[in-house]
């Protein structure tokens, strides 16, 4: 390698890092420092507490309409923006044992309009079943008695992965895109077209997770997010998949035989895989959308299905462990 290769790839390393740790502090740490600001005493007047409830009133609207415009005007990032000011309030139960109106868990005030359309919090858990299974399966040795340690070791686990997913996928993203070496197929991008948001969604649903078993009652019987993670998920594949339109213009035939032989965002069995895709085949006769317009109809397919599929056990759960706060505590 030359001086100047060296100097690219000593930049790349160090604003990857800088990246990479930005975006755990926004997601892991952040929630935290809110929580302190909200629980400040200043805070504490009724006036004070009206007012951060206006604006998180003011928040719900603008998401599901930067949501909603995001898809009607093809801009992915604008709907991604929106999702994840949706998915917010999930950062409000960080901070263990918070009412609505104290600490961040006023952040959730945000889904109260929904809560009050629906005349019923059940609406927050679709779902969740679907992607909380994991996380069942993994809380079984917590349900048979043993320590939680276990379950906090496998999260650790995760938070560091994603870490380093996105460290070395930004690392080599930046390297090629200096460098202007054009279709990037090495590193983990030779396995997965989009690593980067494997470690976003990875991390975001640690987020969602967590806040899910915790016992926090800010409208007095509490359900997981479920709908405004499954929100943000499809709402980041969406944004992956528009992202895969515009390079199949610029590459043409070297990106569609990339993507035949690379995982999209997460590595999954063959057998699982086909059977994913086959839903893709009966919706627009092929397993991966090559315009925008294929790319909504996948999306929104799989997001309904989702959602559909999930129901009945969220009913369930909802009535249950949820409505009754039975929720596993770390």
């Amino acid at each position: 390698m030359s001086l100047r290769n060296y100097v690219y790839l000593a930049v790349s390393i160090t604003l990857s890092v800088i990246f990479t740790l930005s975006m755990f502090f926004t997601i892991f740490v952040l929630p935290h420092i809110l929580n302190n600001l909200f629980l400040n005493p200043s805070l504490n007047r009724v006036e004070s507490r009206i007012l951060i409830s206006e604006i998180c009133f003011f928040m719900f609207i603008v998401s599901i309409l930067l949501i909603i415009i995001g898809y009607m005007v093809r801009r992915a990032g604008i709907s991604v923006f929106g999702s994840i000011l949706f998915f917010l309030p999930t950062y409000g139960n960080f901070a263990l044992y918070m009412t609505l109106l104290g600490g961040a868990g006023i952040l959730r005030s945000i889904w109260l309009p929904l809560v009050m359309i629906t005349g019923e919090a059940y609406i927050l858990t679709l779902g969740s079943t679907v992607f909380l299974l994991p996380i069942f399966i993994l809380s079984i040795p917590i349900i048979l008695g043993l320590d939680t340690i276990f379950l906090q070791i496998i999260f650790s686990i995760l938070v560091i992965i994603g870490g380093l997913i996105l460290g070395f996928s930004t690392t080599t993203w930046i390297q090629y895109y200096v460098e202007r070496k054009g279709l990037i197929k090495t590193g983990l991008y030779k396995y997965i077209r989009h690593p980067q948001y494997l470690a976003y969604i990875l991390w975001f649903y640690l987020s969602f997770a967590l806040d899910s078993m915790y016992c926090v009652s800010p409208f007095t019987k509490i359900p997981a997010p479920g709908l405004p993670f499954t929100i943000l998920f499809y709402t980041l594949i969406y944004k992956a998949l528009s992202e895969e339109v515009d390079l199949l213009k610029k590459y043409g035939d070297e990106y569609r035989e990339y993507r035949e032989q690379s995982s999209f965002i997460i590595p999954l069995p063959l057998r699982f895989k086909k059977l994913l895709l086959s839903i893709s085949r009966k919706v627009i006769g092929k397993d991966l959308p090559d315009n925008i317009d294929e790319v909504r109809k996948v999306v929104f397919t799989y997001f309904i299905l989702t959602l559909l599929i999930s129901m009945p056990f969220d009913f369930i759960l909802y009535n249950t462990a949820w409505r009754s706060c039975f929720y596993l505590r770390l």
